[in-house]
């Protein structure tokens, strides 16, 4: 568990509480947008994937940037200010082998 030092973030705006989740590395250069807000990837503690999210460095909330979706994800913005990104989808399934009779 995060002390409450590590769960606080200062930016230009002054020092926000961050939510419940941890934000990653791998920052791209396209990561800020034009409102401000930066997409970056996080790691919350109730899931295997590490989703995208809007931070917004006013108020330090964590958005979704595509809720919903379970997968490695990163992204950045593009000139015109939309969202570009990629996503990692992990399947698997898990087998019995049993010898035949």
């Amino acid at each position: 568990m995060p002390s409450e030092l590590q769960r606080r973030l200062t930016t230009a705006y002054g020092t926000i509480q961050l939510a419940d989740s941890r934000i990653t590395g791998d920052l791209y250069p396209n990561a800020s947008g034009p409102d401000g807000r930066i997409i970056v990837r996080t790691a919350p503690r109730d899931s295997w994937f590490w989703p995208a999210a809007f931070l917004d460095p006013r108020t330090g909330q964590l958005e979704p940037v595509w809720p919903g979706i379970d997968a490695d994800m990163y992204g950045g913005w593009t000139p015109e200010g939309r969202v570009v990104a990629g996503a990692l989808f992990t399947y698997s399934s898990l087998w019995r082998f049993t010898p035949n009779k």
